[in-house]
């Protein structure tokens, strides 16, 4: 079977209509829109305000077939758990701001050894709705075999030219497929160590001002005299 290149894979993911309009980040992003974790850590805030980076360990995960395969694992992963708040309310929410990776991977593990490094993609499920919003491709190797990748810090989603993501639950799904399926029903890659970091910032339940109700009580009593 003939495999198109990796510059028409990246097309084919984002003309697809079912996640037609998703963000793609890959090893390619220009390396302006990179910050290292130093200089993107917490800022000034309360703890419901602050950016903060969180890890997710992607050790030891396969990945299998094509996209919404149901041999592919999706990992839930929930943000405000990671953040430490244990008390959400109804209208709390998490935006992602950025993303980064420093994993190890293994392709090729196919019967017939065929399939390739950048063809290993995780997609990230804002909404939780079973459609992915974003996706991630850590290597740009038409190869088999074993590559390290390294982000070198956080990719800002604004400055790359995508939208922040939303995750009104809190919790965001990711999916970790094959861009290319070399071989139906079988795993053809695995991260074999390795995190994702994910650019989080909690956005708390706007706080009741008590300015438009004095206002209204004015109001009422001047209505009344």
């Amino acid at each position: 079977m003939t495999k198109p290149n990796s510059i028409l894979i990246l097309v084919a993911i984002l003309a697809c209509p079912s996640i037609s309009g998703a963000a793609n980040i890959s090893s390619d992003s220009p390396s302006s829109v990179v910050k290292t974790l130093s200089e993107h850590g917490e800022l000034p805030g309360t703890p419901l305000t602050q950016e903060i980076v969180v890890s997710v360990d992607v050790t030891g995960i396969m990945s299998c077939d094509a996209e919404g395969s149901l041999l592919n694992t999706k990992l839930p992963v929930d943000l405000f758990d990671l953040l430490g708040i244990t008390d959400p309310t109804p209208n709390d929410s998490v935006v992602l701001t950025g993303i980064g990776w420093n994993v190890t991977q293994t392709s090729g593990l196919d019967a017939a050894g065929n399939s390739w490094l950048s063809e290993m993609t995780i997609g990230i499920d804002y909404e939780n709705d079973g459609t992915n919003d974003l996706y991630l491709t850590p290597s740009n190797s038409d190869m088999v075999g074993t590559e390290s990748n390294d982000s070198q810090g956080i990719i800002d989603l604004v400055t790359a030219g995508q939208a922040n993501g939303t995750s009104p639950t809190g919790i965001v799904t990711i999916e970790f497929f094959e861009s290319f399926d070399d071989e139906a029903n079988a795993c053809e890659g695995i991260y074999d160590s390795g995190s994702l970091m994910l650019d989080v910032t909690p956005v708390p339940e706007p706080a009741l001002s008590i300015w438009p109700l004095l206002a209204l009580s004015l109001l009422l009593r001047r209505s009344r005299s």
